[in-house]
């Protein structure tokens, strides 16, 4: 949902200032050039944060945030005001009728952003070139003052994701970091000594670099001031500890706004791969499921008609391994789609010996399956002979 912004000035000029300033986020802008208008457009749409201009005709600032605070249906709605150098009488009079913040113009876009990033989470559009995916050589950054933390985290996320982990001990040493590499996530302890948590997260939502950044909590499951406290500073996320890796993984992807099926699958030339971890848990049998029918759809919007399905680097398979493949099978058959499968010698021995799929193409790679592949169009397609070597 994009957060919803009452823009109300008679300077056409700051409207167009502000609009181009938040239009790299998720916002919906409703202008209004006074504060008439202003406060009929909060009664019609009920914004999550009204920018209110002082000086305007017909009806000023001033008296338009009274008659805001004195609604009970508005006066909840965190109010920025915009001021001269010449208007701090005004300034003192909305700071007595409950104004959350000002700034004074002109003012800079970043200087703008601060200001509403203290408020309200600014989430940035993300436009299909610029989506990240889960083989990207993402950097997670971690701030934590337990070095056992910060080890666990590192080694879990190592063989789960191919994401490079930065660990961080105090709120200086993270802001340090950030000023020379902004991470792709950041999770951090609610609970850092001395209340520094809380000062930390002030210090990195208002960073206007990091604004597109996810910043997840940490606290103990039992901790539930902590909990409050994540959830009232708004993070992107709250994560208990003791920390389930799995859960993190679905959590920093959910945050870093990542497809979960690039987890599994990813297009390789003219087929859609499948490459299945190598430890094959109920969670990951689960999740694969689930992926396949938003994955068989897209396949079919591509017009790609192959799956190869990368069962090579799975080290043991007490059977789960082969039915999902076979439940994945007749899935793509129902819809026209053919599969193959990549797989160690004694499971090869089981495709080939199940009737359900012992005509599909297997091999020991993947670059063996799609030779296979080749090779069985060629057969259909005098053509194309010679292709499948």
């Amino acid at each position: 949902m994009p957060i919803k912004i009452l823009t109300v000035d008679d300077s056409k000029i700051f409207q167009k200032f502000i609009a181009k300033t938040l239009k790299p986020f998720a916002c919906q802008i409703t202008e209004a050039s006074n504060g008439l208008e202003g406060i009929a457009a909060a009664t019609r749409d009920k914004p999550d944060l009204i920018i209110l201009d002082i000086t305007m005709p017909v009806m000023d600032g001033v008296e338009a945030l009274a008659r805001l605070k004195s609604d009970p249906s508005l006066k909840g709605i965190p109010v920025i005001m915009l001021t001269g150098e010449s208007d701090r009488e005004s300034v003192l009079k909305t700071v007595k009728l409950g104004v959350r913040d000002y700034i004074v113009k002109p003012f800079k876009a970043d200087q703008f952003l601060e200001k509403v990033a203290k408020i309200v989470t600014l989430v940035p559009v993300v436009t299909e070139s610029r989506k990240k995916t889960f083989s990207d050589a993402l950097t997670i950054l971690v701030v934590d003052d337990k070095p056992a933390i910060i080890s666990m985290i590192t080694d879990g996320l190592k063989g789960k994701a191919p994401w490079k982990v930065v660990g961080k001990p105090t709120g200086a040493d993270a802001m340090a970091e950030v000023a020379s590499a902004i991470p792709d996530a950041i999770l951090m302890s609610v609970s850092l000594p001395n209340n520094e948590g809380e000062t930390l997260l002030q210090q990195l939502r208002s960073n206007p670099r990091l604004h597109a950044t996810p910043i997840l909590g940490m606290c103990a499951q039992t901790d539930q001031d902590a909990l409050g406290r994540a959830e009232k500073a708004g993070c992107s996320g709250i994560v208990t500890k003791p920390i389930d890796i799995d859960v993190l993984v679905g959590q920093l992807l959910k945050a870093m706004n990542i497809d979960a099926s690039t987890m599994y699958f990813a297009v390789v030339d003219d087929a859609q791969l499948l490459t299945l971890p190598a430890k094959m848990t109920a969670k990951v049998m689960n999740d694969i499921s689930g992926l396949a029918g938003k994955v068989f759809n897209d396949m079919v919007n591509a017009g790609l008609v192959k799956m190869i399905i990368d069962a090579a680097p799975v080290k043991e398979d007490d059977g789960s391994v082969s039915k999902l493949t076979l439940s994945i099978v007749q899935r793509a058959e129902e819809i026209s789609i053919k599969v193959g499968v990549a797989c160690s010698a004694p499971m090869m021995r089981d495709v080939r010996s199940s009737k359900e799929t012992a005509a599909i193409p297997v091999g020991a790679s993947v670059a063996e399956v799609q030779a296979a592949f080749r090779k069985e169009a060629a057969a259909k397609n005098p053509a194309l002979r010679g292709m499948g070597r």
